[in-house]
């Protein structure tokens, strides 16, 4: 590492995945709700600066979550 040169990480959100819902009827009365959330693609990146000058970006990381579906479950009519 060269004191001219100043390092920062960069991360960004590439892709979000919408998580879905679903309303179902009570059976037992134990059943407990999930509540949707969504998932999303996202990278990192390790950016190389000369003063104000990039001079390298490359990318370090790409992590993917999963969308978790939500259920609600409703009295039967």
């Amino acid at each position: 590492l060269y004191p001219a040169y100043r390092y920062e990480l960069y991360s960004k959100v590439v892709e979000v995945k919408e998580a879905k819902s679903e309303v179902l009827p009570k059976i037992s009365g134990e059943e407990k709700d999930i509540h949707p959330k969504n998932g999303l693609i996202s990278e990192g990146y390790l950016c190389v600066y000369e003063g104000e000058k990039l001079i390298e970006k490359r990318k370090i990381r790409r992590d993917e979550y999963n969308a978790l579906d939500g259920v609600f479950y409703v009295e039967k009519q």
